[in-house]
């Protein structure tokens, strides 16, 4: 199935103020201000989440969401799919649709190489049309009173001028993964 990027570009913000009601239902939301705070839905049932960073005293924390769509007949979890599905798999016959909450300390390298992507790369919506179960979604949102910058991508080689930082790029492209390992 093939979505156009500007429909995944509205669909991704209801998808995220599910986790966040997820978040605070949980009572694990930050008292802090929300610096960053990151989507993905990637493919090939890796982990489809939602992030936000912020600093508590002097460390960054990640409390997070992740989508997961239990297949009670197979007896495992499916990971890739957005959180809108695993609210919709509580209605269907052997499914069971969980949003799951925690909080992961992040290293310091992690939160700068998010500050660096927030300074260098420019906002934007990029690419034209997504296969929305083959490949991966990823967000960016960066707080200062407010979202004051959207970084949206399917792929970090349409993100213009991107080469001229080539350690962002290939940072871009596997945010999915480094997030996927904190909070599996």
């Amino acid at each position: 199935m093939v979505a156009k990027m500007d429909d995944m570009c509205v669909f991704y913000k209801e998808d995220i103020q599910i986790a966040i009601e997820a978040i605070k239902d949980s009572l694990l939301y930050p008292d802090s201000e929300i610096i960053y705070d990151l989507y993905a839905i990637p493919s090939h049932n890796h982990q489809a989440f939602y992030a936000a960073i912020y600093k508590n005293k002097n460390e960054y924390e990640m409390v997070y969401a992740r989508s997961e769509i239990y297949n009670m007949v197979f007896d495992k979890p499916i990971r890739m799919y957005p959180f809108t599905s695993a609210i919709k798999a509580k209605s269907k016959s052997n499914y069971d649709g969980r949003i799951i909450i925690g909080i992961s300390k992040l290293s310091n390298d992690f939160a700068k190489n998010i500050s660096d992507v927030a300074a260098k790369v420019p906002e934007g919506c990029y690419n034209n049309e997504l296969l929305t179960l083959d490949g991966v979604f990823q967000v960016i949102r960066v707080f200062t009173d407010g979202i004051t910058k959207e970084i949206i991508y399917t792929d970090a080689d349409r993100i213009p001028n991107i080469d001229d930082f080539p350690d962002m790029k290939d940072f871009l492209n596997d945010m999915y993964l480094f997030v996927e390992e904190m909070i599996i």
